[in-house]
């Protein structure tokens, strides 16, 4: 999981990096993060927020279908056990 996070971050634009690793990597502030880049705290959060972005489009890409072969939908059966779960717990009356 871990490379494939270093993987993703790579696609990111160099500004994008730099928030996301001031951000997450070494845990600092919006504010010591905008200080530290000569940035606006909202344009730190924009960066942030598209890098993070970025990161989860790759990894669906990666492994987006390895997760969607792991927990097939069993149609009917998960309809019929939604609906006795539902009954036990008294939702239906």
């Amino acid at each position: 999981m871990r490379l494939l996070l270093l993987r993703g971050g790579r696609t990111n634009h160099r500004a994008e990096r730099k928030a996301k690793h001031r951000r997450v990597i070494e845990g600092m502030s919006t504010e010591e993060t905008a200080n530290l880049l000569g940035l606006q705290p909202d344009t730190v959060k924009t960066r942030l927020h598209r890098a993070r972005r970025l990161v989860r489009k790759e990894l669906d890409k990666q492994i987006g279908p390895v997760l969607m072969d792991a927990f097939p939908f069993a149609g009917r059966r998960c309809a019929r056990m939604t609906n006795a779960v539902l009954q036990r717990l008294d939702v239906f009356e």
